[in-house]
């Protein structure tokens, strides 16, 4: 009688109202300044890490923002560039190998993301 019960419990249809955007309740003209805020953030934190050679984990985090503002190109550059580095700790590379697939199936090349998933867990 359980399995019955599970059974149905699985094939009943569930309504679920989706999550609602952080952004829902503004209006169009405050999201295009928000968007655009950002934008103008990630462009200054950029220059200074640029500027002042950061850190590992600076450049992993500057790599995400890019892929968040939707360049996964750039995002694919930075991350490919720590990996590059002579003497990295494992647990920036196990990362970097992470940030780098999840970069690669933002664009849309889904067996080089596995791949690189597939080397941070080796």
């Amino acid at each position: 009688m359980t399995t019955s019960t599970t059974s149905s419990f699985l094939t009943e249809k569930r309504d679920f109202a989706p999550a609602p955007s952080p952004m829902s309740g503004f209006a169009a003209s405050d999201r295009r300044h928000f968007l655009a805020t950002v934008s103008k953030t990630i462009d200054r934190l950029s220059d200074r890490i640029l500027q002042k050679q950061g850190t590992d984990e600076d450049f992993l985090f500057l790599g995400q923002l890019y892929r968040f503002r939707g360049e996964t190109r750039r995002a694919q550059k930075i991350h490919q560039s720590i990996l590059a580095r002579p003497l990295i700790k494992k647990a920036i590379e196990i990362e970097t190998q992470t940030e780098l697939g999840w970069d690669l199936l933002s664009g849309r090349h889904d067996d080089l993301g596995e791949e690189h998933f597939q080397r941070a867990l080796a």
